[in-house]
């Protein structure tokens, strides 16, 4: 079972280290990350998995583009904004899906009140 470390409650104020999670290799994972770091897609990135009472933390990069300190494996990134995009590209696409949404279709055909100049 995977978890986002952000939604895992701490217990305690010390730093957890990286542990092995049942000889897992998560050198492809890490490697991505990293990867990713290096390409400029992302500051940094960090990775929890927590498997059967044992967890793996892994961070790369550093926290902001603007803030060189580096990405511990606490860190934890704001993903609020990437998760209304998430969330609502999915709702719309079931939509289109069960025909209940057209995307080339007007707006005021879903909301009336959406009109004016420009707004066509």
């Amino acid at each position: 079972m995977m978890l986002i470390m952000a939604c895992a409650p701490r217990t305690d104020n010390r730093i957890p280290s990286a542990l092995t999670v049942l000889k897992t290799d998560w050198s492809q994972v890490t490697t991505f990350l990293d990867s990713v770091v290096v390409a400029g897609a992302a500051p940094g990135a960090v990775l929890g998995v927590s498997l059967a009472g044992q967890r793996y933390l892994y961070a790369a990069g550093r926290l902001t583009r603007d803030e060189l300190a580096p990405a511990e494996p606490t860190t934890v990134y704001d993903l609020a904004s990437l998760t209304k995009v998430v969330g609502l590209t999915t709702a719309v696409m079931l939509a289109v899906d069960d025909g209940k949404l057209e995307l080339d279709a007007p707006v005021q055909r879903y909301v009336p009140a959406f009109e004016g100049e420009g707004k066509e």
